[in-house]
Formats: structure tokens, sequence, C-alpha cells
């Protein structure tokens, strides 16, 4: 790769231009690039680059930081839209390439590791990189051949991905009075960590929380990568976490046929019976495999009301019995 900051060809350009490349962000100031927001940016900086597919005379280049998670980073997503890059109607040729540069020298071009394909474009685009290295800088390089002193050329650039982001774990349900231990992963713990709301916390501060909600509750925890913020949230749900129907109609007219508890699938050792009004088991199920159909022994059972007990069966959620009735219709 060769990075060509004004060469003699270029000392004719207005001083206007020159003094705009002097200010520009280039290898050794990049800008700061942070997951989840859009950042508006303007190629109009002369910084000629070659390297992999890239030959561009304006460049630009933004820098992010992945997460702490040591256990797995993953990739990220940068996503390339507004582009206003063109002259009359006709879109220009943008490049795009992600690179792990060395860590104590961003300028250092012969050090530079290709993290994703390097990729031209000139509308809306999507640019996807390998697995990442965690706690680690990467630098994103924009190019283009658009002349900016014939019109502007401008877009907007947002990262998402696992590997910039923290992640708070875990979700909960509780019964009243319960506890559960919330936890945050991610990001500079020097830099520390604030738990909203400040209600029924442990503390608000640290990666580590104990809480007891009286009711469900969603706590939203936010930290920082390098320079940037990042949130996350995690939900604590207190009594009966199902959404359980009171009626439905078996009468195969492929609407409503089955009693479905979906939020059920997620406790595999659950328990579920089912009784007509004199205590007849109608209905059994354990972990929920299949929907009640409205049958007893493959045969309909008569429509009315019956009654119902789920036991979860979960080690980490005390509940009581969850009892109630339904309506059967045909």
């Amino acid at each position: 790769m060769t990075i060509m900051r004004y060469p003699s060809v270029f000392r004719i350009l207005p001083l206007l231009l020159l003094a705009s490349a002097l200010r520009a962000q280039d290898c050794s100031d990049p800008q700061v690039l942070c997951g989840e927001v859009p950042t508006s940016i303007g190629l109009n900086a002369l910084q000629p680059v070659v390297h992999a597919c890239m030959d561009a005379p304006y460049t630009l280049f933004l820098q992010f930081t992945t997460n702490q998670n040591t256990d797995f980073t993953g990739p990220v997503q940068i996503n390339f839209d507004a582009i206003n890059c063109g002259v009359n109607g006709v879109p220009d040729i943008m490049q795009a390439v992600i690179v792990e540069p060395d860590q104590q020298d961003f300028c250092d071009d012969a050090s530079y590791v290709n993290v994703s394909p390097c990729v031209e474009f000139s509308e809306s685009h999507s640019l996807t990189s390998e697995d990442l290295m965690p706690n680690t800088h990467y630098l994103l390089i924009l190019g283009t051949s658009h002349e900016p002193t014939v019109s502007p050329c401008a877009l907007t650039v947002s990262l998402t991905g696992s590997a910039v982001g923290i992640n708070a774990c875990c979700t909960a349900n509780l019964a009243q009075g319960q506890s559960a231990a919330l936890t945050v992963s991610g990001g500079d713990p020097a830099l520390g960590y604030v738990w909203s709301p400040d209600v029924f916390i442990s503390t608000t501060t640290g990666p580590d929380v104990v809480v007891t909600p009286e009711a469900t509750t969603t706590y939203t925890v936010s930290g920082f990568i390098g320079a940037c913020a990042y949130s996350d949230a995690v939900t604590v749900t207190v009594g009966n976490p199902l959404e359980i129907p009171n009626s439905f109609t078996p009468n195969d007219d492929g609407f409503n046929d089955l009693w479905s508890i979906p939020d059920l699938i997620a406790y595999e050792r659950a328990r579920m019976l089912v009784y007509d009004r004199w205590g007849q088991i109608v209905f059994r199920s354990t972990g929920y495999a299949q929907p009640w159909d409205g049958k007893r022994n493959g045969k309909p059972v008569p429509e009315g009301a019956y009654y119902y007990t789920i036991d979860l069966n979960d080690e980490g959620l005390n509940l009581p019995t969850i009892t109630g009735s339904l309506t059967l219709v045909r």
C-alpha cells in the first residue's frame, strides 16, 4: 500500500483545498466511528491512497474499537447510505475496506491486514468484516476519485455488529420478593457502567448488580468502548411469565384451532394438566411439545369450560403452580 500526501502534481490546486487536506482526518488522526450512531461524512480531502482495490485521491480514515468480550467478539457490519457523490445525476464510484493496523502506529501501511473485502459501490451498500479481535482498534478506509471542487461528495456511515456493543445478562422470571443477579460485559471496566432505573437495585454502578423488583422491570446499563457510549437492556419478569389464552375454537376452520401458549416453549420441563368440570384429565403435556387440539384420546371433547394447572419446574424460578380456566367453543 502507498499513502501519498500532497504530491507535486496536486500543487496547482487551490490553496483552500490544500488547507482542507491539512485538517483532514488521515491515518494519523482518524475520525472516531461509534456503533449504532449514523455518522455523516464528506470526502473532500486530497489524500491519495493505494491499497487492495483502492486507488483513490480523496480518502478518509475512520477508526472504531471492538468490545472486550474475550470469549467471542464477532464481526461488524458497515452500512453506507444517503450517498450524494456524482455529477449531473451520474454517481461516482466509492471504495472501502476495513484493516487492522499496527496498534501503535496507524500509519504503518505495511502492517495493514485486511479484515473485510475491499469493495466498490455507487449506491447504498453493506460491508461485513470477518470475526474481529477483542479490544482492538480497526480502520475503515473510504475513498473516491470524485472531484470535490465540482460538487460535494457525502454519505452516511453506520456501524453495527456483535463486535461493537456491550451485553447485559440475563433475563429472569421471579416470584414476588425474589432477587436476580444481573451482569454486563464488553465495555471498558476502567470507565465503569451505570444502571437504571435506580429502584429495587443493589447499586447503580459496576458490572454486577442484584435486583429485587416488585413488578416486571427493564433495566438499562450504559458503558464505554473507547470514546463511544453504548447501552443494553435486560428485562426481569415478576409473576406469571406466560400469556395464556382463555379460549379457543377447535372447529378445523384453520383459525384458533389450537390452545397455543408460545411462551411455554422456553420451559422444557414444564408440566401441564387440563381438566374437565368433573376433574378428569383431558390433556397432559411435559415441555408442551404439542398445543392442545381440543381432543381426548383422539376424540373431540364437548365445548364448555375447562381448567388447567401449569408447573414450570424451572430451577431458577420458584413460582407457585399457575392455574386458570379456559372456554372451548366449537
